[in-house]
């Protein structure tokens, strides 16, 4: 325990950034612990929240927040790692094996873990009534449902913490390869975050995530069966097995499509940093930027990997729906029973996830600062003045987000080809809906938040004391 309050106060605002994952995290899933717990007491048959509609939407963002809290805490602790990297390689040099540097990590995770569950036994029970009289009009469409019930408040809490617990533990144990890896060599070198190498075995589980992307992308067109016109005339084509079947799919292979991106991210991330801002801009500043992408992508994976999975789990669900629509609209037109859900359900069940997702985002920044700093420590010296620097800082938050938005833009559409499929299948025509003035406000919006997110820490930066700053990088 000694060992884990040293290392929090030895890296304030890397802990600081894990923290926040943890605390948004495990309020999130405590407090929909608290909305299932309420439903599930004040409903003693089918009603309500316990059945059909209704529990599909109930459990549909439960398990998107698991899965996206689970993977935003592994990005989260390795770049915690990698910033802390040539700490621990002087403990590896003092004797400290893997093991011991996991259970160090694992330590300081568990007092983190502790004090975020303590702000979630605070916060659930007094915003939980509120948040069910809000949440609940706009993510179950009925006219009325059950009252909120706070008997089963603190028995929510415990599953919460329980399930946090399960899932934090999950999140930094993954990062035992990462701890492995670390040489007592790499304790007297200058670089804090060397790049990490594609290895074989990430290379094997990439090529197996992307094979099982494919062929869950391709089970709905291979399994459903073709409808008569009449019965897409009564407005029957879609039954709760196919619709469930169609979605399902395209969602399952959009998360096997980011998991295999993010295991070949150290290959992937910077190349398409690279090969994207390569276009020819006549200005000496943005061909720097473009230089210096590739290097900042890869330290910054730990923000963009969120930043992809939040805007691809939101605008798969939102394209798979328009897609659905326009489809429907085109092969049926004026038949009622083919209309999309509004975009409030669909916001509704994917906001507890995309919170977390944003606090990755956020969490990824804070870590990254410290390389930053440095890179811009090193860029003044090689004799670049404080306007270009700047403009740099501004153009790098700009490219990072840029990055994100463009792979989850390609996920995104690779996902929606198993919809096209089933579709084709099932009816025998496709109007497929991209959105693309919703991926272009996307981009700019992006674009604009990332850019001032790290161009205030650059009208922050004293340039004049970057030596001072690459000798504490370097320990002198």
């Amino acid at each position: 325990m000694k060992c884990a309050l040293k290392d929090l106060k030895a890296a304030p605002m890397v802990w600081g950034a894990v923290g926040l994952v943890l605390v948004v995290g495990q309020t999130m899933l405590s407090l929909f612990m608290a909305l299932w717990e309420s439903l599930k007491r004040a409903c003693t048959g089918p009603c309500i929240g316990t059945s059909g509609d209704q529990s599909f939407m109930m459990t549909m963002p439960l398990s998107f927040l698991i899965v996206m809290f689970a993977f935003v805490v592994l990005w989260t602790v390795s770049s915690a790692l990698a910033q802390r990297r040539r700490q621990l390689a002087l403990l590896v040099l003092q004797g400290a094996t893997p093991i011991q540097l996991l259970l160090r990590t694992i330590a300081v995770v568990a007092v983190l873990f502790v004090v975020a569950n303590m702000v979630a036994f605070v916060v659930v029970p007094l915003v939980a009534p509120g948040f069910y009289g809000f949440y609940m009009p706009i993510a179950i469409d009925v006219d009325s449902f059950s009252p909120y019930v706070g008997s089963g408040v603190y028995s929510a809490l415990a599953k919460g913490a329980i399930f946090g617990g399960v899932t934090v533990l999950v999140g930094t144990v993954f990062t035992m390869r990462s701890i492995a890896r670390i040489s007592p060599i790499e304790a007297l070198r200058q670089s804090q975050n060397p790049p990490r190498r594609s290895g074989i075995k990430r290379l094997v589980m990439t090529v197996i995530l992307l094979v099982a992307a494919l062929v869950v992308l391709s089970i709905s067109g291979l399994t459903l069966k073709p409808v008569s016109q009449a019965t897409i005339m009564r407005g029957k084509a879609f039954t709760d097995s196919t619709s469930t079947l169609l979605m399902l799919t395209a969602i399952l292979g959009m998360f096997l499509l980011v998991f295999a991106l993010a295991t070949a991210a150290p290959l992937v991330l910077g190349r398409f940093a690279s090969w994207w801002t390569s276009i020819p801009i006549p200005s000496a500043t943005w061909r720097l930027a473009g230089q210096q992408s590739s290097g900042r992508i890869n330290r910054q994976r730990g923000t963009v990997m969120p930043l992809v999975i939040g805007l691809a789990m939101t605008m798969t669900v939102s394209s798979i729906l328009a897609t659905l629509s326009t489809t429907m609209r085109h092969i049926a037109p004026g038949v009622k029973g083919y209309g999309a859900a509004s975009l409030e359900r669909i916001l509704a069940s994917l906001a507890p996830a995309i919170i977390v997702a944003l606090a990755g985002v956020v969490a990824g920044l804070c870590i990254s600062a410290g390389a930053r700093k440095i890179d811009a420590a090193l860029t003044y010296v090689a004799g670049a003045d404080i306007g270009q620097l700047t403009v740099l800082s501004f153009l790098d938050g700009a490219i990072m987000t840029a990055t994100a938005v463009l792979l989850a833009f390609i996920v995104t559409n690779i996902s929606l080809l198993s919809l096209d499929f089933g579709l084709l299948k099932l009816v025998g025509h496709c109007v497929p809906n991209l959105e693309l003035l919703g991926w272009l406000g996307i981009l700019v919006i992006a674009v604009i938040v990332g850019a001032v997110a790290t161009g205030i820490q650059g009208l922050a930066t004293k340039y004049q004391d970057s030596v001072h700053i690459i000798a504490l990088a370097i320990g002198e």
